[in-house]
């Protein structure tokens, strides 16, 4: 709704609290299950001059295609539901103007645009022909949804079947848009006897949420969300499903990698010995030499060289 919206509803508010003109807040379209219920949140105001008129013995009348008092009347506040085309209740107070009706076991031929019109003491009667709402009823309930969560991310995609790897956690959430229904429906899933459920439940919505980690024993499981209505004639449900592929982490590839890295280190741990002992040995081997260098260069002049050396003298 964007703010010129929003200025049209509170100015048309403002008009009818300052004004006391007759207005009506209705909802512009409700769905209702065949065989169920039907609730219409409505308030009403007045002009008022007829304040007085709007007692605890207030009558509230339901049109419906038209307003026509012995065609299209289909509830009538005073007289019994019986009498008339749909069984029902007032639960709003209509001395507080609040004109919020149930409708019990609709059936197709109750789709359709109903108005509302309210009868007081004295010369209070009017209809309010300027704001009507549509019911349109359905055979079937609406269909829920689930949706995949990987790491508390959602996963979208137009495949049936999703993959997640193993090991991450993963949530499947159930939503479904409720309808009005005594007892109220329930969301139910299979292929899931030891995952706990956590379930919520909103303004027409249900919520049922299943949270795992992924493992092989999901792999290419289906899992099938189911919206339950229990009515008086039947049990009617929808659902949805969506089917996991889980991906195995490759353990044989990771031991692989770990006996390649295992294999590198002792790999370089033994060239690096070799080295260590070569460089060791070549050390001691010009240490030997540059020893025995060093004792020639030491080493005492003999006879044999002192006398050649006077006969070249001599000579």
């Amino acid at each position: 709704m964007d703010m010129a919206e929003k200025i049209i509803i509170f100015c048309f508010l403002l008009e009818g609290v300052c004004c006391g003109d007759f207005n009506i807040y209705l909802p512009e379209k409700i769905k209702a299950l065949s065989g169920s219920c039907v609730i219409i949140k409505c308030r009403f105001e007045i002009k008022e001059e007829f304040d007085k008129d709007l007692t605890e013995r207030a009558t509230g009348v339901w049109f419906k295609d038209g307003t026509e008092a012995n065609k299209n009347v289909v509830f009538n506040s005073r007289t019994s539901s019986r009498n008339f085309l749909i069984r029902g209740n007032i639960t709003g107070k209509l001395k507080d103007k609040d004109c919020t009706t149930v409708f019990y076991d609709l059936r197709s031929n109750h789709s359709g645009r109903y108005l509302f019109r309210i009868e007081g003491e004295g010369k209070l009667k009017y209809t309010y022909r300027q704001a009507n709402v549509s019911i349109d009823v359905i055979e079937s309930p609406p269909k829920p949804r689930v949706q995949l969560y990987v790491e508390q991310k959602e996963v979208q995609g137009q495949e049936e079947v999703l993959e997640v790897l193993e090991g991450s956690s993963v949530s499947l959430r159930c939503s479904a848009e409720t309808l009005c229904s005594s007892p109220p429906p329930t969301l139910t899933w299979s292929s899931t006897p030891r995952i706990p459920l956590s379930e919520s439940s909103r303004l027409q919505e249900l919520i049922s949420d299943l949270n795992f980690t992924a493992t092989h024993c999901e792999h290419g499981v289906t899992f099938t969300c189911t919206i339950t209505y229990q009515l008086q004639d039947k049990t009617k449900t929808e659902q949805d499903s969506i089917a996991l592929h889980v991906q195995c982490l490759n353990h044989f590839s990771l031991l692989i990698g770990v006996v390649v890295v295992a294999l590198v280190i002792m790999l370089l741990s033994t060239i690096t010995c070799i080295c260590v002992r070569l460089s060791t040995k070549q050390k001691a081997q010009n240490e030997a030499v540059d020893t025995y260098a060093s004792l020639q260069l030491s080493a005492p002049v003999s006879e044999y060289e002192t006398l050649n050396i006077k006969q070249q003298i001599h000579v």
